[in-house]
């Protein structure tokens, strides 16, 4: 990752599995090929134990939660922020794929990643 584009919301949570570790690295590869670099102001990733902390339902057993709210990652993750064109949503599924793993969408505002 470019030191440039990583602040401290994006950082990878503490406690992540390998493929949590592998996840947020993917992503943020993906965010640097095409230059997503907002982020906006909230925390960006979560440990399933964080995220269950936070008294959250859905997400708990995955290997890393995303909440790209008011985030440039949203297009990689949601429809309606990718259309009218499916590219890069399509290029992170294939990119997570490669390493076993998908995103699931929980809401307009945040998903996680499973092992397949």
């Amino acid at each position: 990752m470019e030191a440039a584009n990583m602040s401290a919301n994006v950082e990878a949570p503490e406690g992540l599995s390998d493929n949590g570790k592998a996840a947020h690295n993917a992503i943020m590869k993906m965010a640097n090929k095409h230059g997503i670099d907002y982020f906006g102001s909230q925390q960006t990733f979560y440990s399933p134990e964080e995220w269950s902390d936070r008294g959250e339902d859905y997400g708990c057993t995955s290997e890393l939660v995303v909440m790209y709210e008011d985030n440039g990652l949203k297009v990689l993750f949601d429809y309606d922020a990718a259309y009218p064109g499916y590219e890069l949503l399509e290029e992170m599924n294939e990119a997570l794929a490669e390493i076993g793993l998908f995103f699931e969408c929980a809401t307009c505002w945040y998903g996680s990643i499973h092992r397949v």
